[in-house]
């Protein structure tokens, strides 16, 4: 079956196809975001980036990498990306679970650090999630995702425990419809698994001109 998840011109088969500045983050574990999101608190930026906050928040020296990063979520070129597209794209892309992928999303935007959400807080976060990745995935543009989208989803999730949209929803209810609901099943995989290896022939030869040698790359933990 095809599950559209809003979009006008595609459905989500097969994988994303990231851009390349995204790779790098695709091996990112849950400490990894974990920590990334203690700093974003800790510098008290805001949910607006400049690209000098970018850098900062990423702890990323290398110029380029930070102005193709940005370039990839400043697709309405307004000198400023959300951060929480941003976040979230990467969060979907890594290889965390399901259940540390919405915990960790969730947690994003548990700003009175209840565990609950509202209807329009379920709402933001399906449109921080289906924005950002139509920016990060080649496959797809941002401009294809219907804003009833948004809203969909969050209808979905509500309905499925019988809730008023007036109510709350608890974290733990919004994985579990994450875990059973198809077409956020379907999604969430479109986004999985995105480092497959490539077969190479003995007789190939094959270059990367923007990996450089380093333990960040060749290790999980360069430290050890």
């Amino acid at each position: 079956p095809k599950f559209r998840m809003g979009t006008s011109s595609s459905a989500y088969e097969d994988k994303a196809h990231l851009k390349t500045r995204l790779l790098k983050y695709v091996n990112w574990q849950q400490q990894d975001f974990e920590c990334l999101w203690d700093r974003f608190k800790e510098l008290g930026l805001g949910f607006a980036l400049s690209h000098d906050d970018l850098s900062v928040l990423m702890n990323e020296e290398d110029v380029r990498q930070i102005r193709d990063l940005f370039a990839v979520f400043d697709q309405e070129t307004l000198d400023l990306i959300d951060v929480f597209e941003f976040v979230s794209s990467l969060a979907l892309c890594s290889r965390m679970t399901l259940r540390e992928k919405t915990c960790f999303i969730q947690n994003m935007y548990d700003f009175n650090d209840s565990s609950f959400f509202s209807f329009d807080e379920v709402t933001i976060i399906a449109r921080s999630a289906l924005l950002g990745i139509a920016k990060a995935d080649s496959n797809r543009r941002q401009e294809t995702i219907l804003p009833s989208s948004f809203q969909n989803f969050a209808h979905r999730c509500f309905q499925q425990f019988s809730l008023d949209p007036d109510t709350d929803i608890s974290g733990d209810l919004i994985f579990e419809f994450c875990n059973k609901d198809a077409e956020t099943l379907r999604f969430i995989e479109y986004c999985s698994g995105l480092l497959t290896p490539a077969i190479i022939l003995e007789s190939d030869g094959w270059i990367d001109v923007e990996w450089a040698a380093s333990p960040q790359w060749l290790y999980l933990e360069p430290a050890r």
